[in-house]
């Protein structure tokens, strides 16, 4: 269902009754929910109003639902008779039994992964995995950028909005440590700039967290200009790749805000593995969050690397998921007998003990044997004054393996293809360069969290 401020309850009544709580997106279609639903063995769905119908017609396609609760407001009268109306279990006076569970082995949270790489697997969280979040997260944000700032930052005393899905890892995280530092959070069903700024200026927000593209918005659109966003002191950005050029056109813009930060981490990870703080240089995501190892590998010959050395970058610790849900294969593929998580994000760590993201192995683009990273190109395109947004995938070329090719949003019209050829083999090396040609198309595919869905442009 969509983020509201029932989220929470329904999240933690579940945990408490000993269940697992499965995010499903309330994008999906009747059929992709049946199959969360069917692989997931969930019993119970959880929706609104506005996704009852959808909810409906999954459940004919999953046998072991039960029950469909509408939770929210209600505009017609037929939802009652539809499902369990929410309100009314909320009033029950029911008896409170403790449940007994295992930290290490029982599941708390069974989100999917994002698919953009394969088929949505079931990524089994568990308590341990969750508690771990709510301790490494709180003792980094302590240490490393509550300090630093002035006034003294209490979350118990801050205002705090969240707009990222709930139903994504990096949304529930944030919704989890919310309620965690007992802030007062400001929960919006979905992104709408205008509302965004107006509630940054009207609860003096002074941390947000933010995906790349809303940092596009913060740099671009002429919006922002409409609100006193003085209050606004950090902006952590994660979920995709966030590059320097469109860090430096936020700080140009917004000369109040004192730092932008970058985090990382999977849903595999539970939460974020790496953290910014006012140590980080730009472009790189930060250190390791407590309680985690991270080691470099070279993903041909699975030898370590040292510092400043690209390789797959590999993560230990107590927040690594259990598994993916009946599917063994995957797993042990994915985390070794040793307890390392393969990420398949390509990387490097400086002698300073800063991580950076350089790309996803297996979205590099290989030139000839020389690997492109698409963000690079990305991030370069951004600078151009007539682009508003873009993507860099590889296509099939039978003398060089694969090339790059661009899809471009354009912010004016009279933007040409010859302009961004021009604009880009400046500044890249030969191989860098968009040889499979430039795609104007109105709108980049993106998950919801951000991630630009390459899949659907090749």
């Amino acid at each position: 269902m969509p983020n509201s401020v029932d989220y929470a309850s329904v999240a933690l009544g579940t945990a408490l009754a000993g269940g697992v709580i499965s995010l499903a997106s309330n994008l999906s279609s009747s059929k992709d929910l049946a199959k969360q639903l069917n692989d997931s063995g969930s019993t119970v769905v959880f929706c609104t109003e506005t996704n009852l119908d959808t909810a409906i017609e999954a459940k004919k396609l999953a046998p072991k639902v039960k029950e469909i609760i509408t939770v929210g407001p209600l505009l017609s009268e037929s939802t009652s008779r539809k499902s369990v109306i929410y309100n009314d279990i909320t009033k029950i006076q029911s008896k409170f039994e403790e449940t007994h569970i295992s930290s290490d082995e029982d599941l708390l949270c069974l989100p999917y992964s994002s698919g953009t790489t394969g088929l949505p697997k079931g990524v089994m969280l568990t308590n341990k995995n969750l508690v771990a979040v709510l301790h490494n997260y709180a003792d980094m944000m302590k240490e490393n950028i509550y300090s630093t700032l002035v006034p003294p930052f209490l979350p118990c005393e801050q205002n705090s909005i969240l707009f990222l899905p709930f139903y994504h890892m990096f949304g529930f995280g944030t919704l989890l440590n919310g309620m965690y530092n007992r802030e007062t959070i400001v929960v919006m069903t979905k992104f709408d700039l205008e509302k965004f700024c107006k509630y940054i200026q009207d609860y003096k927000i002074r941390i947000a967290f933010v995906t790349p593209p809303v940092l596009v918005y913060l740099a671009k659109n002429p919006i922002i200009d409409k609100y006193d966003l003085s209050s606004l002191e950090i902006v952590l950005s994660a979920a995709a790749p966030l590059g320097k050029d469109l860090y430096n056109e936020v700080k140009k813009r917004l000369p109040t805000l004192k730092h932008v930060f970058q985090g990382y981490g999977m849903t595999e990870t539970s939460f974020f593995t790496t953290l910014g703080s006012i140590k980080t240089p730009v472009g790189s995501v930060g250190a390791l969050v407590n309680g985690h190892e991270l080691k470099v590998v070279d993903p041909e010959t699975g030898e370590s690397l040292g510092t400043n050395k690209k390789g797959e970058l590999w993560y230990r610790s107590n927040q690594v998921m259990k598994g993916y849900l009946n599917r063994p294969k995957e797993t042990v593929a994915t985390i070794d007998s040793d307890g390392w998580l393969h990420s398949g994000d390509v990387g490097f760590i400086d002698d300073n003990g800063h991580v950076y993201i350089v790309d996803r192995l297996k979205e590099l683009i290989k030139v000839k044997g020389y690997q492109v990273p698409p963000t690079e190109l990305e991030d370069l395109l951004l600078t151009h004054p007539k682009v508003k947004d873009c993507a860099v995938v590889g296509i099939p070329c039978e003398i060089r393996g694969e090339i790059p090719k661009a899809f471009i949003v354009k912010k004016c019209d009279t933007l040409r293809e010859d302009e961004i050829h021009d604009f880009v083999n400046e500044k890249v090396t030969r191989y860098k360069q968009l040889k499979g040609g430039v795609s104007f198309i109105s709108e980049i595919p993106k998950s919801p969290s951000g991630k630009i869905l390459r899949k659907m442009l090749r």
